[in-house]
């Protein structure tokens, strides 16, 4: 689930009807590059507490891609019941842009405004209820305060013949 940068750029989606196809999601990922002012958040889990913080995105991962582009979190499993908590802070402009195109190749963790975690759950306090996405889907929370947790082995998948692994 994604909260931040991502959950900005499918609003804007939604309110750019005169626009489609893959013009309307450049457009919008253009408008939130300049206009996303950030948010903040305070995280916690078992490791420990994150004090506030702003932040341009936060990702709560459990495999390595995001968004169908993004390497956001290059080392998650999706077998070992843990979650990637993936923050990056809020940036300028022209270091949003240089972020996102290391996130399509995994390299952004090697830099300092990106801060990676992993526990098997994660508290989220925010200023405010908010929006989040999950799947790419847009959603509402509750409060102020979320928490992902990992349920491993909740999904059972079966794999027919010529599938790998």
């Amino acid at each position: 689930c994604g909260f931040g940068f991502d959950v900005a750029v499918l609003e804007e989606l939604a309110r750019t009807p005169w626009l489609n196809g893959s013009s309307v999601y450049l457009y919008s990922a253009l408008r939130q590059l300049f206009g996303f002012r950030g948010f903040d958040v305070a995280i916690s889990s078992e490791r420990g507490t994150r004090p506030r913080a702003l932040h341009m995105l936060l990702v709560i991962a459990n495999a390595a891609w995001f968004g169908g582009m993004f390497r956001i979190a290059p080392d998650a499993s999706i077998t070992n019941g843990q979650l990637d908590a993936v923050s990056i802070l809020n940036l300028p402009l022209l270091r949003r842009i240089s972020m996102l195109a290391a996130a399509t190749r995994g390299t952004h963790q090697r830099r300092p405004e990106c801060i990676i975690d992993r526990a098997t759950s994660f508290e989220m306090r925010f200023a405010s209820a908010l929006a989040y996405e999950a799947d790419g889907e847009l959603h509402d929370t509750a409060g102020a305060t979320v928490t992902v947790s990992s349920c491993p082995s909740a999904l059972r998948v079966i794999k027919g013949p010529g599938f790998p692994g």
